[in-house]
């Protein structure tokens, strides 16, 4: 590792030509142009600095739970978060960096006795991604828990949560203004009960396999799950993707999928349920690269 990132190019520290597909949660899409692991908030600027300064396009990926990935890759520079993944608490409020993970925070909370993230319990994703995503759960968005998000705009700066621009699956944040880290506002008393049931009904109602969670958001008067079923969309498969069976506004990778089979099938669902209902569906996942 070069000692002092502040000056170098992204050809010097990062890694070229990357692998991406094994690296999502849905398994398929193409390669990067470069990627780069930071292990703390200096290398974490420095790369997005150097890629402004090289006009790069930058991702920032932790799971990479809700991508999909173009099967031409990315054109650009992937930011892998899984290696900031310290964690902390004093004064009832825990400090965890974009990498740890939804399972780990909700670990370390359970070990420390601290409630009132138990609704986060089974999301396949990290810190970073969910505070940037506002990602929510049976009623309840991770801003409802957040007191202040510390983002990368030339340093680290802190943002009270009223900062934050939160609304439903929407924030100020992303790969312009990537998430370091998150300070969790909680109380006293974990409940493993609560956490054990929504993890039950994860698994109860919710695929197994290879997915990148939910396709479409809901909307004020519908659930998109619920339209997507009414269509008669179940099962309905383009290539190695398909509807699941257990939850419609899932769409999972059957072994072989592309990114190209999953995006067809994307817009035959949305022109589906525009036809028979008159609701535009709005996707939840991201896409990443050219389709």
């Amino acid at each position: 590792m070069i000692e002092d990132l502040g000056s170098a190019s992204l050809g010097e520290f990062c890694l070229r030509d990357f692998p991406l597909k094994e690296r999502t949660a849905f398994g398929a899409g193409g390669r990067a142009k470069y990627a780069f692991f930071p292990e703390n908030a200096a290398s974490f600027a420095a790369c997005i600095a150097a890629a402004k300064r090289e006009g790069e396009p930058l991702a920032v990926l932790g799971c990479a739970s809700n991508v999909l990935v173009s099967d031409r890759g990315f054109d650009g520079v992937a930011v892998f978060t899984a290696k900031m993944n310290a964690i902390s608490c004093g004064g009832g409020a825990v400090y965890a960096e974009c990498g740890v993970s939804a399972a780990r925070l909700l670990e370390f909370c359970r070990l420390h006795d601290l409630g009132g993230a138990e609704f986060l319990s089974g999301i396949p994703a990290s810190v970073g991604g969910m505070a940037a995503m506002n990602a929510g759960a049976f009623g309840r968005e991770i801003s409802s828990v957040l007191r202040a998000v510390y983002a990368v705009d030339g340093g680290v700066k802190k943002l009270p949560a009223e900062e934050c621009g939160f609304s439903y699956r929407c924030s100020v944040f992303g790969s312009a203004l990537p998430v370091f880290a998150a300070e969790f506002s909680l109380r006293k008393g974990f409940d493993g009960r609560l956490a054990e049931r929504i993890r039950a009904m994860r698994r109860e109602r919710q695929p197994e396999g290879r997915t990148f969670g939910s396709t479409f958001k809901n909307g004020k008067d519908y659930f998109a799950g619920e339209l997507i079923e009414r269509a008669g969309l179940k099962n309905c498969a383009v290539g190695g993707a398909a509807v699941s069976g257990v939850h419609a506004n899932f769409i999972v990778n059957r072994g072989n999928a592309t990114a190209a089979d999953a995006r067809e099938l994307i817009e035959y669902i949305k022109k589906k349920v525009k036809a028979r209902f008159g609701v535009t569906l709005c996707e939840e996942v991201r896409y990443l690269g050219e389709f």
